[in-house]
């Protein structure tokens, strides 16, 4: 939303289900900053999912999906993966499908037009190669990975123009905290009074026992991990990570593994295995967040 690189075409909802909620979170920071006419796709839907909470409900509990559709020249697309197809289809340009969720959407939508892979680069948050979350020093199953390993599998398997990967390994400690914290919550940027309401009303109704598990900051402490910060800059720049062409298997337990060969796992990806200067990453993150990009000099 703040990074003038990049034009975005189509957010399609992603994940176990409440795609009306995610729509309508995505429809309420539309129209914080201003961006019309963007479709917002339904993704696939996980039957086994329906009793999920995003715990952002109460947030856009006055959001009507019609009225935005109405106010804002924008629509929402029950077949969100098809609304995908076509937009990558009939371009003359190359796409990037930037992938920050569980990867459903993007394996059904090559079983319906494998030739999307061929007009598009992907870039993805995912995985765990040599470090985990909370920066622990050993690889884990990484949560987009785990909910469908065999999706995944497919994914990164396709052959995109580019596949471009951000693990836990470069993101997985990305977070404001201290200063910076206090700048985004003190600012009067809409999109950042936005982000500190909708993060407060989520910690708010998330389970204290949920809460200490994964480690959740309070608010008044710093923000979640911005692990899906990573992929969206990796779209357009590789500055801040550390990228290295690896070969890659996906197992059956959610685990991303480097291998020696590509022909055991037949996946070949550029991976950001670190952040190389973390402190500047955040403080580039806090610039757009709580200004216009366009007048941000890296």
């Amino acid at each position: 939303l703040r990074c003038p690189e990049l034009k975005l075409e189509l957010l399609l909802t992603a994940g176990q289900g409440c795609h009306d909620v995610r729509a309508k979170i995505a429809a309420k920071l539309f129209d914080v900053v201003g961006l019309r006419e963007v479709p917002i796709g339904l993704g696939v839907h996980r039957a086994e999912a329906t009793t999920k909470f995003m715990f952002q409900e109460q947030w856009v509990k006055d959001m009507d999906l019609e009225n935005w559709s109405q106010r804002s020249g924008g629509c929402v697309v029950e077949d969100g993966v098809g609304r995908m197809i076509g937009l990558i289809m009939s371009s003359d340009q190359p796409m990037t499908i930037i992938a920050i969720g569980p990867m459903d959407n993007i394996a059904t939508a090559l079983k319906r037009e494998p030739k999307i892979a061929e007009k598009a680069r992907f870039v993805s948050m995912l995985g765990s190669i040599n470090k985990g979350y909370f920066g622990l020093p050993k690889a884990m199953p990484e949560f987009n990975v785990a909910m469908n390993p065999s999706a995944v599998r497919e994914v990164l398997s396709a052959p995109w123009k580019e596949n471009l990967i951000a693990p836990l390994d470069a993101c997985a400690t990305l977070a404001f905290v201290g200063e910076v914290w206090n700048q985004a919550r003190t600012s009067n940027d809409p999109l950042a009074k936005s982000l500190v309401h909708a993060h407060e009303a989520w910690y708010k109704d998330i389970p204290e026992q949920v809460r200490k598990f994964r480690r959740y900051r309070s608010p008044s402490e710093g923000s979640t991990y911005l692990f899906d910060c990573a992929a969206v800059h990796l779209a357009y720049s590789t500055d801040f990570f550390d990228m290295k062409r690896l070969h890659l298997r996906v197992t059956d337990e959610g685990m991303t593994e480097e291998v020696t060969d590509a022909g055991e796992g037949g996946i070949v990806a550029d991976v950001a295995l670190a952040c190389t200067d973390q402190p500047k990453f955040i403080e580039f993150l806090l610039r757009r967040i709580t200004k216009d990009a366009r007048s941000d000099a890296r």
